[in-house]
């Protein structure tokens, strides 16, 4: 989404000089016309000076480069209708850097702040291990070195890293991510390639996590009793097109101590400018082992988004988890309605109202009112 206001790349450029006679002058897409636009005619793309706008997509075949930023979320919260006290806290903190020595190589680093869990009790994700100090709550999240540009768009990365799986959404309280263990602090050590040629796409990983002692890791100072240390891969498949996005899921983990672990996916996103549908469902089964049987569930998640005017965007959600599909009546239900503003280049606004529902004495109802508010800049 392009902010209210701010420079915008495109600004920089004068497409319509290139088009030929009978092209149209603007660009569109219609799920069932195609797409039309800056057709370049007989003018081979490589030769448009201003195909980039002001963006220069050869400054890292130009030798060295160095980048730092950073990223800082702020969220408050407020319960509405019951005695609970609000709060005002750091969703995300991040510094991060990269060094690009030469084509292909880069070398990627992020230290941040983990978030305080000792008031959640929605899964065993949201153990509280080692949060002592101040110290305690620092995490260095993804620290990898990556080839990329290689033959068919692909790529491989070494280190650190979160793995790939279904939508990454910004939110990260949602039931695909936060319950399925895909939130902000889920990373992991191991390798991943991935190719993307044109339309299909297909990303690949192998790791192992929980590893003691590495700030940042849920279990850090838990050792052997951490019940998310193990061995896992990931696979991430599908098709990108200009108005819609296909794709499935699945990660296995063999975990030491904790349940075994696999979920599998599907996710979607189609656009039908200027409003946008995503989708996903996910089936999870964990096997503790010994006499106790595997929990099987499943979990889903749905949203539209209407953009209104240049950097401001209506958004409607609406997520779904039965956690265990043995017992009746476990389901929750969360619909969430909001606005986020993108008022200028790297600042973002967004508030929300969440509503829970669940079966209460037989019936379903309502569980809860939220509303949030959440402040986002980055550099």
């Amino acid at each position: 989404m392009l902010p209210s206001w701010g420079a915008r790349p495109g600004e920089a450029a004068d497409p319509s000089k290139y088009l030929e006679k009978g092209y149209p002058a603007k660009g569109r897409y219609r799920l069932f016309e195609g797409f039309g636009g800056w057709w370049p005619g007989k003018i081979p793309a490589r030769d448009i000076a201003e195909r980039y706008g002001d963006i220069s997509p050869g400054e890292f075949n130009a030798g060295f480069v160095a980048r730092v930023g950073g990223d800082l979320r702020l969220a408050g919260w407020s319960p509405w209708s019951t005695d609970a006290d609000g709060a005002v806290f750091p969703m995300q903190g991040e510094l991060y850097g990269m060094v690009r020595p030469f084509e292909p190589l880069t070398v990627y680093g992020s230290v941040g702040l983990a978030s305080s869990r000792s008031r959640l009790d929605v899964s065993p994700n949201d153990a509280k291990f080692g949060y002592d100090d101040a110290l305690s709550y620092l995490a260095l999240r993804e620290w990898f070195v990556k080839l990329d540009r290689l033959p068919y768009n692909s790529m491989v990365r070494a280190g650190r890293f979160s793995p790939g799986y279904g939508w990454r959404i910004a939110d990260h309280t949602s039931f695909v991510r936060r319950d399925l263990g895909f939130d902000q602090n889920r990373q992991v050590f191991g390798v991943e390639a991935s190719t993307n040629p044109n339309y299909p796409f297909v990303v690949g990983s192998a790791f192992v996590e929980g590893l003691d002692g590495w700030p940042g890791d849920l279990c850090n100072g838990a050792g052997a009793e951490c019940p998310q240390a193990g061995r896992g891969a990931a696979v991430t498949g599908g098709v990108r097109e200009l108005g819609y996005q296909l794709f499935g899921s699945v990660l296995a983990v063999q975990r030491d101590t904790g349940p075994d672990e696999v979920t599998a996916g599907l996710s979607w996103g189609v656009a039908w400018y200027p409003l946008v549908y995503l989708g996903e469902m996910d089936y999870r089964r964990q096997t503790p082992g010994g006499d106790l049987d595997p929990t099987n569930g499943l979990f889903a998640y749905h949203e539209l988004d209407l953009l209104v005017a240049r950097g401001v965007n209506l958004k409607l959600k609406y997520d779904w988890r039965d956690p265990s599909l043995h017992y009746r009546f476990d389901e929750v239900y969360r619909l969430t309605g909001g606005v986020e503003w993108h008022p200028w280049t790297f600042v973002h606004i967004e508030a929300q109202h969440r509503t829970a529902m669940s079966v209460m004495d037989g019936a379903l109802g309502v569980a809860s009112h939220e509303l949030l508010l959440i402040t986002h800049a980055w550099c």
